[in-house]
């Protein structure tokens, strides 16, 4: 017979156990208390022993064992979140094993105890001829609720892989009026507005305005957009040209003096709008190959 305490880690087993005699103790109280009461409503009533009295006792004891079956399960479950135990489906399936056997046990063991005569109550000759019935009415159901717990850990756990993976990846957040490309067609905009905070995605949430559309603002989380790359960025990996100055005039420029100016020209350029900064780059750029040009060349 499997036991549901051995579908579980060794190290839970204790706890489970612990349960699973609370359980125990609080379910077969309420049976007694139940089992007491209808006893002393027939006593004052002067009733003898019936057939239907025999059923009704029946029916207690049966009801206590779906209880027990149920609650067992649910322990087993309570056991598995406190130890953080994912439910497997071969745990699950060890899980309605147990389950099917403690029913056929306990239905097994009320025969015996009839047998000897220290049953507390009697199974009626009806049931004793149909078999455990109620065990096979009964494990149906228990089947569809671990089913069910366990498709509900498994989207828990798949859920929380995804939240993990997410804050893996670094966060998009482009500041307004920046060049941007949007989605696997590369369509290019401007964006024009950005949340101060994430998104319950963890993505910033922009409101973009494409170049195709300049009447139809879009909102975009920002792992659909990428900055549009600097000039020639797309030569990166290629061999760049080298641009040599020598046995002219132009070597002979004083170009300490002339970046000094053009600097500060590129800063009252790129305080204008994203066009002009991206002038600012560019000559940014070309006056920084000059420069290194000009040095490495031989004089």
């Amino acid at each position: 017979m499997t036991e549901i305490k051995d579908c579980l880690p060794e190290g839970a087993r204790k706890h489970f156990i612990d349960l699973r005699n609370i359980r125990l103790e609080a379910e077969t109280g309420k049976y007694r208390d139940r089992l007491r009461e209808l006893r002393a409503q027939l006593a004052a009533r002067n009733q003898g022993r019936s057939g239907w009295q025999e059923m009704e006792e029946w029916k207690y004891k049966e009801e206590l064992w779906d209880s027990l079956a149920k609650g067992y399960v649910e322990d087993a479950f309570e056991t598995c979140r406190l130890y953080d135990i994912e439910l497997t489906r071969p745990l699950c399936d060890c899980l309605v094993k147990a389950t099917s056997d403690l029913l056929e046990t306990q239905y097994r063991q009320a025969l015996q105890m009839q047998a000897q005569g220290g049953a507390d109550v009697k199974i009626p000759l009806a049931v004793r001829q149909q078999g455990n019935l109620r065990s096979r009415k009964i494990t149906p159901q228990i089947r569809v609720m671990i089913e069910a717990a366990r498709v509900e850990d498994e989207k828990k756990r798949v859920a929380i892989g995804n939240e993990a993976r997410m804050k893996e990846v670094p966060k998009k957040r482009f500041s307004v009026g920046r060049r941007v490309l949007k989605g696997i067609g590369s369509q290019p905009g401007t964006v024009t507005s950005v949340a101060e905070g994430p998104s319950v995605l963890g993505e910033y949430v922009h409101e973009i305005i494409l170049d195709a559309y300049p009447d139809l603002p879009q909102k975009v989380m920002g792992c659909e957009l990428r900055a549009v790359p600097p000039l020639d960025a797309d030569l990166s990996g290629v061999k760049q040209p080298t641009v040599h100055i020598q046995n002219s005039n132009v070597a002979n420029l004083n170009l300490g003096a002339q970046v000094g100016t053009i600097n500060a020209a590129l800063q009252t350029i790129s305080g204008g709008d994203a066009a002009q900064q991206e002038l600012a780059r560019a000559i940014e750029q070309l006056t920084e190959a000059v420069l290194q040009a000009t040095l490495a060349s031989p004089r």
